[in-house]
C-alpha cells in the first residue's frame, strides 16, 4: 500500500504557472453546447407547432380533431 506522505507531496507544491486547456478542447466544449442549443431549440419549435407523432397510445385532441379518427394524416385524393 502506498503511505500518504507521498501524496501529500504532490498537494503541498503550488504551481508556478496555471496550465490551460489545450484550444481543442475548448473548441470542443463549444460546439458541443452549441449542438446542445440547437437541439432544444429545434425540439421547441417542433412541440409548438405540433409536427411530433402522438406518444403511443395517445390520440389526443390536438394530434387529431375529433371526426378524424380513422383517417391518414394527409389529405385524400
Amino acid at each position: 500500500m502506498i503511505p500518504v506522505a507521498e501524496f501529500k507531496q504532490f498537494t503541498d507544491q503550488q504551481p508556478a504557472f496555471k496550465v490551460l486547456k489545450p484550444w481543442w478542447d475548448v473548441l470542443a466544449e463549444y460546439i458541443t453546447v452549441a449542438m446542445l442549443m440547437i437541439g432544444v431549440f429545434g425540439c421547441t419549435l417542433q412541440v409548438g407547432e405540433c409536427h411530433l407523432p402522438p406518444g403511443r397510445g395517445e390520440g389526443g385532441p390536438r394530434a387529431r380533431g375529433k371526426g378524424e379518427q380513422g383517417k391518414g394524416r394527409g389529405p385524400s385524393i
